[in-house]
């Protein structure tokens, strides 16, 4: 470990022993254990499923008035939640669909429908872009868009249009995620803290989140399709696919059958995540993933999102919470002022730093201020808004690699944050209670 990365635990470390010294006695090493857990998750400098192991090992020891065995019991229970099941589906999809090379298809075929046209070209990579980080970590999706692209783009006649192409090709990837429940690890954050409370089913998510991350995208697109070149690109015809295979045939079938039934919860009465469960199992049964598979599913992902999960009970087990709730809801503060709040510091910390860890520290925040199901959704949205840096997130930092500017990600990325957090505060409320959500 660097110099560095000794420097930022040794501040995690002080930042947990300060919230134990200063909490009251009973919760004060519970409060030490949860500020260095999220100082680790913010800060980045460990594997993201790091904390929370830590959690998983310390968090039973520390709990306040339960003996060590059946705290043992309650934590575990507390990340057994259905998201993770729902996860786990949208993972083994992507993890199936990258074996078949489904992704190359996709490019290809968008490519071939441009006719040659940069910007219907870009239009086009980016919707594929959305359409499969809508279903899997926008990290696989703008991997996959961004490979199976790169010979198509290389040829556009200037490097303002590449780079401006890939800018776009990375915030599909950002945006998309908004839009279903297993797009993002906010998203199942989100959902599990209001498990408790209102079923939000996968299609009432979808109907808010998809207009506004379809909204953000063509905003997206409306500004990059302006340094794009208007010269036609010669897309010489290279080797005809190989025919589709029983796997890669399997796997369409399942995911097709999977994502009817997300969005049929409510007429079809089967949970998501038992759909999600199910879609794993037959792409296991019938061939589409395989025992070897198993070890390439994002397993990070997942304990990430149960950690947010935990740390979420845990931090409720505190009572901090509603010691600071009270204070806010007696104070002059609006509503409106503290929607805007919320969501501003969802996407400034999330631009900085781990958008789950971000979700996971503030949801429970929201919920004791505002305990309207809105909230936590407010804030997962918001989280998916931090997107203007190198830093911000995975797909930014591969298109940087692939030669954009820090700066031509900024432009479009504040853009983005800023409108998208007002838009979301002032609209987000409003259009939650049209399905339920009040």
């Amino acid at each position: 470990m660097d110099k560095r990365r000794l420097v930022i635990l040794g501040g995690c470390v002080v930042a947990g022993i300060a919230a134990w010294a200063f909490a009251p006695g009973p919760i004060a090493p519970l409060a030490g254990l949860i500020t260095l857990c999220l100082a680790l998750w913010l800060c980045e400098i460990l594997p993201p499923f790091a904390p929370t192991l830590l959690l998983l090992a310390v968090a039973p020891l520390v709990l306040p008035g339960r003996a060590a065995t059946l705290a043992v019991k309650s934590t575990l229970a507390w990340t057994a939640d259905p998201v993770l099941a729902l996860f786990f589906g949208g993972l083994a999809a992507g993890a199936a669909a990258r074996k078949h090379k489904l992704d190359e298809r996709i490019a290809r075929l968008l490519i071939e429908k441009s006719g040659g046209s940069p910007r219907r070209l870009v239009a086009l990579l980016m919707a594929g872009t959305a359409l499969l980080s809508m279903w899997m970590s926008n990290v696989a999706a703008a991997a996959m868009m961004v490979g199976g692209a790169r010979p198509a783009l290389e040829k556009l006649s200037n490097s303002y249009g590449r780079r401006e192409a890939l800018v776009g090709l990375a915030m599909a990837a950002n945006l998309a995620g908004m839009s279903t429940p297993v797009g993002s690890g906010p998203n199942g954050i989100a959902i599990a803290a209001l498990d408790e409370r209102v079923h939000l089913t996968f299609s009432t998510w979808v109907l808010f989140g998809l207009p506004l991350s379809a909204g953000l995208i063509l905003l997206t697109y409306w500004f990059v399709q302006r340094r794009l070149p208007r010269t036609p690109i010669d897309l010489a015809r290279g080797t005809p696919p190989v025919p589709l295979g029983m796997g890669a045939k399997f796997t369409i079938l399942a995911m097709v059958s999977a994502i009817s039934l997300w969005l049929g919860e409510p007429l079809f009465g089967v949970p998501a995540p038992i759909v999600s469960l199910a879609l794993a199992t037959f792409l296991f049964v019938t061939g589409g993933l395989d025992a070897d598979d198993i070890r390439a599913l994002d397993w990070s992902t997942l304990l990430l999102i149960a950690g947010g999960v935990l740390l979420g009970r845990l931090i409720e087990s505190t009572g901090l919470l509603e010691v600071a709730a009270a204070h806010v809801q007696t104070s002059a503060i609006s509503p409106l002022s503290i929607r805007l709040l919320l969501c501003a510091a969802a996407a400034c910390l999330a631009a900085l730093m781990s958008n789950t860890g971000t979700t996971a520290l503030l949801v429970p925040i929201a919920l004791r201020i505002d305990p309207s199901p809105a909230a936590p959704v407010l804030v997962a949205i918001s989280a998916s808004l931090g997107v203007p840096f190198v830093i911000s997130t995975p797909p930014n930092a591969m298109v940087v690699g692939e030669g954009v500017r820090g700066r031509e990600l900024l432009g479009i990325g504040l853009v983005i944050m800023l409108g998208g957090v007002i838009l979301v505060a002032l609209t987000g409320p409003y259009v939650l209670a049209l399905f339920g959500l009040r």
